[in-house]
């Protein structure tokens, strides 16, 4: 009987490499704190935003609406939500947030 281990192992790597790297669906949350910063002119630390989600609109390539949850300077946490795309090695506001804290 032969021995396929050398085979099987060299096909999960090339199917590994086929499947290229993964694509960014949005910023981290280290740079939506970066983006909130520069938009208000404030601190955004990381440790007030939470549950970011980001997804790709179909019939725009590029862009994706993100939502998450902010914590106010008062204590409370409030939805938030924009869209943004990547613009060079960055990722800027499309459209949102919507009000300031």
């Amino acid at each position: 009987m032969r021995n396929l281990a050398p085979a099987l192992t060299l096909l999960l790597v090339l199917a590994g490499c086929a499947s290229g790297p993964a694509r960014q669906t949005g910023p981290s949350m280290a740079e939506l704190a970066s983006m909130l910063s520069a938009k208000s002119g404030k601190d955004m630390p990381v440790s007030r935003i939470a549950k970011l989600k980001c997804s790709e609109i179909s019939e725009e390539p590029g862009e994706f609406p993100c939502s998450w949850k902010q914590e106010r300077p008062t204590g409370s946490w409030h939805l938030r939500s924009a869209v943004v795309a990547r613009e060079g090695d960055q990722w800027i506001f499309i459209d949102g947030p919507d009000e300031q804290f």
